[in-house]
C-alpha cells in the first residue's frame, strides 16, 4: 500500500544487541559492552545517512561476538 501512495519506501532496520545476563544491578559483561558500542556505532551511521558509512558499520556489526 505504502508504494502505491507514496512510491518505494525507505530502508528499515531492525537492532538487537546481545544480552548474556540479566542479574538486577549486575554490571554490563564485557560481551555485551563490545554488543553495544557495536549498535551505537550503527544507530550513528544510520542517522548520519550516508549508505556507504551504512554499509560499513553494518558489516562490522555482523562480526560482533554475542
Amino acid at each position: 500500500m505504502y508504494r502505491s501512495l507514496h512510491g518505494e519506501p525507505p530502508p528499515a532496520y531492525l537492532l538487537g544487541i546481545g544480552g548474556l545476563s540479566f542479574e538486577l544491578g549486575a554490571a554490563l559483561s564485557p560481551a555485551a559492552q563490545t554488543n553495544l558500542a557495536a549498535t551505537t556505532r550503527f544507530a550513528r551511521a544510520l542517522l548520519q545517512g550516508t549508505p556507504a558509512a551504512i554499509a560499513a558499520s553494518a558489516a562490522a556489526s555482523a562480526r560482533m561476538p554475542d
